[in-house]
């Protein structure tokens, strides 16, 4: 048993949690698979580069357990979050992760979007400024999902644009409108508001997993 080292987990920025131990690197990532995503778990990196998949679950919960197992063989088992609040998990008379995560404002995201406008010359024919605004948004890392002409005043157009943020796990929402924004602000678009709308892995009844042989692992520890 892994027990000389303590069972540590880090959320990091990307939305991925990471625990290190005598092992390697173990990863869980949130996966934008169906509507309700899947955490995968992933182990140490091999030597053709390669990251294998351990375990996944259909929730975070369940997520963290599989990891905590993985890479310390351990049932309880310390989250530290990048606002630097941290959470300590029991096998037993735990609040699901998801909940925690909740009280600190973080939300789980599969995507997000967001609203931009744009005003241009009204001239300026409108698959011309569809064709810039795409090139744009994918410098920027977003999706187009919709350009709308609202309104011709004198000699301007006036263009809503519709974006999508790639992004899967948590995210502190104060966080996510900064990223988003900066994202809007880089393609030369104009914020339309301060907000965002994030798409939500569906709730899950029951914690499902495919657990991996995890024989090959405690080996190493």
């Amino acid at each position: 048993m892994n027990s000389h080292l303590p069972a540590l987990m880090t959320l990091d920025a990307d939305g991925v949690f990471v625990a290190t131990s005598s092992r390697g690197d173990f990863r869980l990532a949130l996966v934008n698979e169906g509507p309700s995503g899947q955490w995968h778990v992933t182990g140490p990196i091999s030597e053709n580069g390669s990251a294998p998949i351990v375990g996944a679950a259909t929730s975070l919960d369940y997520g963290l357990s599989l990891m905590a197992r993985a890479a310390f063989d351990a049932q309880d088992f310390r989250v530290n979050l990048p606002c630097g609040a941290s959470f300590a998990r029991s096998p037993r008379g735990r609040v699901p992760a998801e909940e925690v995560l909740a009280a600190y404002e973080y939300k789980i995201a599969l995507e997000m979007t967001a609203n931009a406008m744009i005003s241009v010359a009204a001239n300026e024919a409108p698959e011309n400024v569809q064709k810039v605004i795409g090139i744009r948004s994918r410098m920027a890392g977003m999706e187009v999902v919709d350009v709308e002409l609202i309104e011709v005043d004198g000699a301007q157009a006036h263009y809503c644009i519709e974006l999508r943020y790639p992004f899967s796990g948590p995210l502190r929402t104060s966080t996510a409108l900064a990223v988003v924004r900066e994202a809007i602000l880089e393609a030369g678009l104009e914020p339309a508001a301060d907000y965002i709308e994030f798409t939500v892995p569906r709730e899950v009844v029951a914690n499902s997993a495919v657990v991996a042989d995890f024989s090959r692992y405690r080996t190493a520890a």
